[in-house]
């Protein structure tokens, strides 16, 4: 249901007590839905009161944005997610991601990032993504 009507699916956990096992379901349901259609997603998360959980929505939808058009994602990141952490992983996330489709344009915006730091998690997950990925 969570890829077939994700609305619905949603709605049905309005009767969970808010909790780690709520979230983790609707984690579980944005991300089917955002494989799917990351518009809709985004547009629902908007709407997610909680901090917390709404920025773990956003990483979610961005990192499966990423595969698509990785610029969108990482605009995306970097303008809706506000927990560091949860932020500097989404990014890290991004990157792979969008490597996995477009390397050239990945490891661009990879090198402008600002933070030096972030800068090198991200190419050193690139680089490894890679180098295991059989030829």
């Amino acid at each position: 249901i969570s890829r077939t009507d994700p609305t619905n699916a949603l709605s049905a956990l309005d009767v969970l007590e808010s909790g780690p096992a709520r979230n983790q379901f609707i984690l579980y349901v944005v991300d089917q839905w955002s494989a799917t259609d990351p518009e809709a997603a985004l547009f629902w998360t908007l709407n997610v009161k909680e901090g917390g959980l709404r920025d773990l929505l956003f990483a979610e939808i961005a990192s499966s944005w990423a595969q698509r058009d990785g610029e969108t994602a990482s605009q995306l990141t970097a303008r809706t997610i506000r927990d560091n952490e949860t932020y500097r992983r989404a990014v890290v996330t991004v990157a792979l991601r969008w490597a996995q489709t477009d390397p050239s344009a990945a490891k661009a915006w990879i090198n402008r990032i600002p933070d030096a730091s972030l800068r090198s998690n991200c190419l050193d997950a690139v680089q490894t993504d890679f180098s295991q990925t059989p030829p």
